[in-house]
């Protein structure tokens, strides 16, 4: 990174607005780690932190807590902004990234998939094949797009952290289970059980990442530097 530009740092990602300093990335820390490592290097460059989210979300605790925290962090070179759109398609203009993190995003799916008996998808349980191949067709594109929409919007040599969730099949597998119990009860109806899906595909695996990265990094520029299975905590408050 050139010492005295400004330094972007966006993070895409489904924020948790009561919690925005949680964590971006188990290799990246913090935000306020990430501003000591470049004020290490400068104390003139601006930062500026973009975070994106679903528009149909409320912005209005996430733009409160981010206005305390760049209040307390007391950095008159920083600037803290908000961008409402999906993040499988373009945020920021191009080559504008110099650090960047996905840390709650992409298990969602862009679009919803009907599915017959299932309150979320668990491979191999209450789902067709029609039903799976439709998911893990959908879910290919989506890590494709985001890959294609960020290789735009990074500077030459820029670095992307992403996680991706993938542990909690059991859960899934519990929930979707009692979902269709209720069916079973007649406490909800089947029109109601094929109207109610949670989109999201935790079942993604490594060789599926490293796939959409053979197939269109190249193109793209983009590069895949390092793959690693971690236990993360999430929405841990470290006050």
């Amino acid at each position: 990174m050139a010492m005295f530009e400004p330094k972007m740092n966006p993070d895409y990602s489904h924020v948790n607005s009561d919690n925005f300093d949680l964590f971006l990335s188990p290799n990246v820390g913090q935000l306020k780690d990430i501003f000591k490592l470049i004020r290490q290097r400068s104390a003139s460059c601006e930062i500026c932190v973009t975070l994106n989210d679903q528009p149909t979300n409320d912005f209005s605790a996430l733009v409160k807590n981010a206005e305390d925290f760049k209040n307390g962090i007391k950095d008159e070179l920083l600037t803290v902004h908000t961008i409402p759109g999906s993040a499988y398609h373009r945020c920021l203009p191009d080559e504008t990234i110099d650090i960047g993190t996905c840390s709650l995003m992409l298990h969602f799916l862009s679009q919803y998939v009907v599915l017959e008996n299932a309150l979320m998808f668990v491979p191999g349980m209450m789902v067709s094949n029609e039903e799976r191949t439709q998911i893990r067709g959908l879910a290919a594109k989506d890590l494709k797009n985001f890959i294609k929409s960020r290789s735009t919007e990074m500077k030459k040599g820029a670095i992307f952290f992403v996680n991706i969730p993938t542990d909690p099949l059991v859960l899934h597998e519990m929930c979707s289970s009692t979902f269709y119990q209720l069916y079973q009860r007649n406490v909800i109806s089947k029109e109601e059980l094929r109207n109610t899906f949670v989109p999201t595909n935790n079942a993604r695996t490594e060789t599926d990442v490293k796939t959409a990265f053979v197939e269109i990094g190249k193109d793209n520029g983009a590069e895949l530097l390092h793959f690693t299975h971690r236990r993360v905590k999430m929405y841990q408050n470290s006050k």
